[in-house]
């Protein structure tokens, strides 16, 4: 990548900052009653890889962003990553406004341009010197992400070179010209010698009943696999079917689930746990599911075994829909298909403080006529 240039640099520091102190730079909360509730562009999630290190190692972070209608694979996702005294961070309690420092200008490395061809952003963290660790041997690395809400709009940029366009991008994105997601994320740089690992989700079941002993296993895709092409996504092919029955009654045509409500069973484990009573101490669940447009809901998001109103049946001509599903509709596309939606599943090992490791899965649930 082309290195950016001192502008730019500058200009993305003061973005940094400025976003800190808006507080905007937030992950969902757990505490949030509608937390699982997707009704419009959003986080989900913000993974690192691993989540802690020695200082010097080497670090791949990527995200989950969706909206009522489900993923979404944006343009542009804009890295940065924070030098040591940039942004001082507890690296066991998130970001700390009171110990601000100065900016530097940066180099090639801190700044990455993902695509949707590759989003991630591969980073290597500092040299120990550079970092200032607490009493308990930690310290943080941050790194910054902004991803526009709206399609870029290259009319603007014709005739204009790249190093410019960018500038000018960048510069629409500090003073809220271009409507973005900012996020933050800390790897933890540590000297233990045993460090924190990411969860695996290892298995998902539907069951009829929290105390169903049977269950049915459902196709996922994780963090780790899940494809950008919806069409090739076996989790989008081998979807959990919920069926339904239509009536006509007074001339109006009714849809009636045979069944209202399933339980979603997740099974994940951590390389950190050394007992099945500290994996249940330690792992953390949440759940989404989007809205659009009869989607269904989670009654509560930090089980493992999580109750789960079903989507209804929605016509190709329901007034409900904001526009006509296209003729040309791919049947796996979710984001045309109203009877097809994605649910997804963020495990956190943020049981204990010095845990900050994460990772999620996609499945998909569709709803069709009898």
């Amino acid at each position: 990548m082309k290195k950016p240039n001192h502008r730019i640099m500058r200009g993305l520091s003061v973005l940094t900052l400025a976003y800190l102190f808006a507080g905007v730079a937030c992950t969902p909360q757990f505490d949030d009653a509608m937390a699982s509730f997707v009704q419009k562009p959003q986080m989900l999630v913000m993974t690192l890889d691993p989540p802690e290190i020695d200082a010097g190692d080497t670090v791949s972070a990527d995200f989950l962003m969706a909206d009522e209608r489900g993923r979404l694979h944006p343009e542009l996702a804009l890295w940065v990553r924070n030098e040591p005294g940039d942004i001082q961070t507890n690296a066991r309690s998130g970001i700390d406004e009171g110990q601000q420092q100065g900016f530097s200008e940066g180099d090639e490395g801190d700044v990455y341009f993902g695509t949707p061809g590759d989003y991630a952003f591969v980073f290597e963290t500092y040299n120990s010197k550079e970092y200032l660790y607490d009493e308990d041997g930690f310290a943080s690395q941050t790194v910054l992400l902004v991803v526009p809400n709206d399609p870029i709009d290259e009319s603007q940029f014709v005739g204009v070179d790249m190093e410019t366009a960018i500038e000018q991008y960048a510069t629409g994105l500090m003073d809220g010209s271009v409507a973005s997601l900012i996020n933050f994320r800390t790897a933890i740089v540590s000297k233990r010698e045993d460090k924190n690992r990411n969860p695996q989700i290892t298995g998902l079941r539907v069951l009829l009943d929290s105390d169903d002993n049977e269950g049915e296993d459902i196709t996922f895709t994780t963090g780790e696999d899940t494809p950008l092409d919806y069409t090739t996504s076996p989790a989008a092919m081998n979807p959990y079917i919920v069926t339904v029955k239509k009536t006509v009654k007074n001339g109006k045509v009714r849809y009636k689930n045979d069944i209202d409500i399933v339980y979603f069973e997740i099974t994940a484990t951590d390389p950190d746990a050394q007992s099945e009573e500290e994996l249940e101490e330690t792992l953390r669940y949440q759940w989404f599911s989007p809205s659009y447009p009869n989607g269904g809901e989670f009654k509560q998001t930090r089980k493992r075994i999580q109750e789960f109103t079903l989507p209804t049946f929605t016509a190709a001509d329901d007034k409900k829909l904001e526009e006509p599903v296209p003729e040309d509709c791919v049947e796996t596309d979710h984001r045309c298909q109203p009877n097809l939606y994605p649910v997804w599943i963020v495990v956190r090992d943020n049981g204990e403080d010095t845990s900050l490791g994460s990772t999620w899965a996609e499945f998909y649930v569709k709803v069709v006529l009898e």
